[in-house]
């Protein structure tokens, strides 16, 4: 049986650590989210001094809202779609283009893209 998936209080402790390495290698993190709805940043602004190593993020729900503030190219959704049995964006095929554009876009070395797979 798979272990049940840490509880926010536990992720945001567990960032406290993360964070402190970051800041000491001098590392910078954006991110990009979509069916998270903006957890992820939130974790990672959890803790005091999170402006040492966290440059901002964006989250994007739509289709449209992805090509417009994520620099998805207007076809990607339709290509996902066909290439996997999840729906649109939020699917494992995308995030690697999308996190390439942002990382290289915000000069930060990590631009994590939250992903949660769902069955059609």
């Amino acid at each position: 049986m798979p272990k049940p998936a840490p509880s926010l209080e536990q992720l945001t402790d567990r960032m406290r650590t993360i964070q402190l390495r970051a800041i000491k290698k001098k590392r910078t993190v954006a991110t990009a989210e979509s069916c998270t709805g903006g957890m992820l940043g939130t974790i990672l602004t959890a803790h005091g001094g999170s402006s040492g190593f966290y440059k901002g993020g964006a989250i994007v729900y739509d289709n449209d809202a992805k090509t417009v503030f994520a620099d998805v190219a207007p076809d990607l959704p339709a290509r996902v779609a066909s290439s996997t049995p999840t729906s649109g964006l939020a699917s494992p095929a995308s995030p690697d283009p999308v996190a390439r554009r942002r990382a290289s876009r915000s000069g930060s070395c990590m631009w994590p893209w939250t992903v949660i797979a769902a069955a059609p």
